[in-house]
């Protein structure tokens, strides 16, 4: 008989032998338990910095502008609202002059802020001459449901 079967045949051996192995299942259920919970509380706090970014999208108006041309052949200031949230109180500047100022915008008797609701535009005509064509450098500021003052600043050219 080989050594390792002697030593097995004493009922004190084996019986230290099950309990090393059986402390040792716990411990390693232990570790098991505490991975999963750490991997558990990431999952969690990976799925609340989603659903908090969700929500303040949700709540931002995005806006951009751009220089677009119809089938008439005539030239638009577009201000597009990308955003999820309406954005309100909407005012620009072309080269630093406001809408009533700019040579190359019509002149509108409408309000001085406009509001542009979620995916939709503001459309302002412009009015080319061989004086007064883009680059343009234009400024867009608004407000919406997030509390943080948007601005939108970039130089259109066609």
């Amino acid at each position: 008989m080989s050594v390792l079967a002697v030593w097995f045949k004493d009922a004190g051996h084996a019986s230290l032998v099950a309990a090393v192995i059986s402390i040792a299942s716990l411990v390693l259920a232990a570790i098991a338990l505490v991975k999963s919970s750490r991997a558990q509380n990431r999952a969690l706090a990976i799925e609340e910095t989603r659903e908090a970014d969700r929500k303040r999208r949700a709540q931002k108006a995005q806006l951009v502008a751009r220089i677009a041309k119809d089938e008439g052949g005539s030239y638009w200031l577009e201000i597009a609202n990308q955003g999820e949230a309406e954005a309100r109180g909407v005012q620009f500047t072309l080269d630093g002059k406001g809408p009533d100022a700019h040579e190359g915008l019509e002149k509108r008797s409408d309000e001085r802020e406009w509001r542009i609701g979620p995916h939709g535009t503001a459309r302002f005509l412009l009015i080319l001459t061989m004086m007064e064509r883009p680059p343009y450098d234009v400024v867009v500021t608004w407000d919406d449901d997030s509390e943080e003052p948007g601005e939108f600043r970039t130089t259109l050219t066609f």
